[in-house]
């Protein structure tokens, strides 16, 4: 993460799933990455943004859903 410009304090792992797309089975592991300031080499987005604003791919709302686990689904 530091050479991609993000200066962070942890890396915890989070939750893994399995994803079937195409006749692919993909195994994703999350993470959740504390960090030290917001790069602005990348967009950051809040809740509500990800909720109004950014079309995730059905693989990573799963992700979110658990992380936001008190609410409404996206």
């Amino acid at each position: 993460l530091n050479e991609l410009g993000i200066d962070f304090i942890n890396i915890t792992p989070f939750i893994t799933k399995k994803h079937l797309f195409t006749h692919i089975e993909w195994d994703m592991q999350s993470y959740i990455i504390c960090c030290k300031n917001k790069s602005s080499d990348y967009e950051w987005f809040s809740k509500s943004e990800l909720d109004n604003k950014i079309a995730l791919p059905s693989a990573f709302t799963y992700f979110i859903s658990n992380f936001y686990p008190n609410e409404k689904p996206i």
